[in-house]
């Protein structure tokens, strides 16, 4: 999209570019920013840009925009990540096709360095003395050489977690309060929306509505149309939201917020890092302590099960089941269980069809009602793990639904990290601990 120069650099970009030629970056002659086409937002207007090329082949934006850098204090007291202006900043860096793995914004005396990429602020200091030790040591240029910036130290897992978990709290109080709702209900809503915006950020699920939109939603007053329609496409095809009362209760729970409310709620969640949506994350946001602390004992202590619990050959291992105990093993070890027999069951499938491409017959499958390797793809792998193969006991509804939850993250993942994107998602064969009997294996 073309955007207009202007005549000379403010004196904002001017001091920016001064900075970073004496780190190194041999700028020469101080060159001319661009004008962002902001699209009609006033508040970005005369907003200035420029791409700089990093040693690395990324690229480094400056963007000055009007007005000064807002504190950060109370998006962070809101477990945001970011303020509403890089929102908007960034919107319209996507909206106007600007590519950049990393933002430098500066405005009166502060400067924000935003990881693009996870939608996530690195550093920001708030005066030119804070800047000069903190900030402009990482952009100089012999240090981004040796990968200063991809090394950087990001949040940790843990905080992430508590930051979404305190997040998703926070408005599910506010919104189940205001309706009336249980608490059981607004965490069904939540889980759904997690899993939705995973599932966006993976490019797993309709193209369309994406997430990345949400911005330009409540600017334009959309939201609720813009979230129920996200709430058909991936319920309706994709299968992201599991059991019928959740099925039931979360359209009546988007009719019933208030616009405004509701608004407010989605311009919040538009500010949340993107590398909080991952099944690590939820599982350690969402569990209680007993879950938590049995999830890292087992992470520390436990190898893997999975593909080493079921015969690894050929029928056999699709027709085998590894039941799993979700309060003796935690959530941790239910990925790692997940993750081996996905791949054992892809690498079985891949296996047969090299058989079949060199000429070899498949072996003879004697149990006719089970699915053989041969009609299983590679991309239906996970699939089949969920469905068939990979039975959890939980002790209580709320123990299941996380490990619903964590479950069809993970599968989101999986299909992504492949290249799979056109199955919709299985049933997770997941039971609550006093249920007398199992659900039926190959339940959509």
């Amino acid at each position: 999209m073309k955007t207009r120069r202007p005549t000379a650099p403010s004196d904002a970009m001017r001091n920016v570019l001064s900075v970073l030629s004496h780190l190194g970056w041999g700028l020469g002659r101080l060159p001319a920013p661009d004008i962002l086409d902001t699209g009609g937002d006033a508040s970005l207007k005369g907003t200035e840009w420029l791409a700089l090329p990093l040693p690395d082949a990324a690229t480094l934006l400056c963007v000055v925009p009007p007005s000064d850098l807002p504190d950060l204090r109370r998006s962070f007291e809101r477990y945001e990540d970011l303020a509403p202006l890089h929102g908007r900043i960034l919107h319209a860096l996507d909206r106007s096709g600007i590519g950049g793995g990393y933002v430098l914004m500066a405005g009166g005396d502060s400067a924000h360095l935003v990881d693009r990429a996870a939608q996530d602020v690195l550093v920001a200091t708030s005066s030119r003395e804070e800047a000069g030790d903190r900030l402009y040591p990482l952009l100089d240029f012999q240090a981004l050489s040796r990968g200063a910036l991809s090394s950087f130290p990001r949040k940790p897992l843990r905080r992430r977690a508590r930051e979404l978990a305190e997040w998703t709290h926070l408005w599910s109080a506010r919104i189940g309060s205001g309706l009336d709702l249980a608490s059981t209900a607004m965490q069904g809503f939540f889980e759904w929306l997690h899993l939705a915006r995973l599932a966006d950020i993976r490019g797993v699920g309709p193209a369309s509505g994406s997430f990345a939109d949400m911005t330009g939603a409540v600017a334009g007053g959309t939201v609720r149309r813009f979230v129920e329609e996200r709430f058909r496409a991936l319920h309706g095809t994709w299968n992201l939201l599991q059991g019928e009362s959740n099925a039931r209760s979360i359209p009546g729970i988007l009719k019933s917020i208030d616009d405004r409310v509701l608004t407010e709620c989605m311009a919040s969640y538009a500010l949340l890092s993107l590398s909080k949506f991952a099944a690590e994350v939820f599982a350690e946001a969402f569990a209680d302590e007993e879950l938590q602390h049995l999830s890292w004992r087992t992470s520390v202590t436990a190898d893997a099960r999975g593909a080493a619990d079921a015969d690894e050959s050929g029928d056999s291992l699709l027709n085998s089941v590894v039941s799993f105990d979700l309060e003796r093993e935690g959530c941790s070890q239910l990925l790692r269980c997940f993750d081996a027999l996905a791949d054992a069951v892809r690498q079985s499938a891949l296996d047969r069809d090299s058989a079949r491409e060199r000429g070899e017959r498949p072996g003879l499958q004697l149990d006719l009602l089970a699915e053989s390797p041969g009609e299983l793809g590679p991309h239906e792998s996970a699939r089949h793990v969920m469905r068939r193969m990979l039975p959890v006991r939980a002790g209580s509804p709320r123990h299941a639904a996380l490990a619903r939850m964590i479950l069809l993250a993970r599968a989101c993942e999986w299909h992504a990290a492949r290249g799979a994107r056109e199955l919709p998602f299985a049933r997770a064969n997941v039971f609550v601990e006093s249920e007398t009997t199992l659900p039926v294996c190959g339940e959509n």
